[in-house]
């Protein structure tokens, strides 16, 4: 006996509805979520590595030669001492040039001192020394090459009274100088007289 089941409309819509609630309950249980990524960096924010640079420290102190007699050893005659100057912690060279008679031209009586070291093109030096003079006079003071055309960086007239004057002389290079290819010139032979120059000194200004 076979058995028939009879829905009414009634049943119909109800069971409408406990198979929409399954559908909704279905869709709005929650997913498993994967598991969670570490978060980086946007690439664009990251900041890069930036090199480090050891930039070459100026040089406080340029490494000179002697004081040496150049022109014409007939015209002048050099002495030198050691002797505490104003304002100096310890005794410092000091040079004499007399200059006998008048010479025909102010490099007759010089001296030289040698710049022992590179000197990089435009670099900015400074000339520092102290100067003084029997009575009022006056010399030149140059940084130039030590062969012809003896090309320039520097020249400056110093005046001189019997008071010790320190002088500080700012220049720049005029060109990339090897070591013993520039010089210190003083050039004395501009009248009768005897001059003294001391504490002599090159140093490199920072940039």
């Amino acid at each position: 006996m076979k058995m028939k089941i009879v829905l009414k409309p009634g049943g119909i819509f109800f069971l409408v509805g406990i198979v929409t609630l399954l559908i909704v309950s279905i869709m709005m249980s929650p997913r498993p979520r994967p598991a969670s990524a570490p978060i980086l960096p946007d690439a664009a924010t990251v900041d890069a590595p930036v090199p480090t640079v050891n930039p070459v420290a100026p040089k406080a102190s340029i490494s000179l030669g002697g004081f040496q007699q150049a022109g014409d050893s007939t015209l002048g005659a050099f002495t030198s001492r050691t002797e505490a100057l104003p304002g100096t912690a310890k005794p410092v060279a000091v040079n004499a040039v007399q200059t006998l008679k008048l010479p025909t031209n102010g490099w007759d009586v010089a001296a030289h001192v040698v710049v022992t070291e590179v000197l990089p093109a435009k670099a900015s030096l400074r000339l520092v020394f102290w100067a003084r003079s029997v009575k009022a006079g006056s010399f030149a003071a140059h940084h130039e090459e030590t062969k012809s055309p003896y090309e320039k960086s520097l020249s400056q007239t110093i005046e001189t009274t019997p008071e010790w004057k320190r002088f500080d002389l700012p220049f720049q290079t005029t060109r990339v100088y090897n070591a013993n290819e520039s010089q210190i010139a003083f050039h004395f032979g501009f009248a009768p007289g005897t001059i003294e120059v001391a504490d002599i000194r090159l140093s490199q200004d920072k940039p």
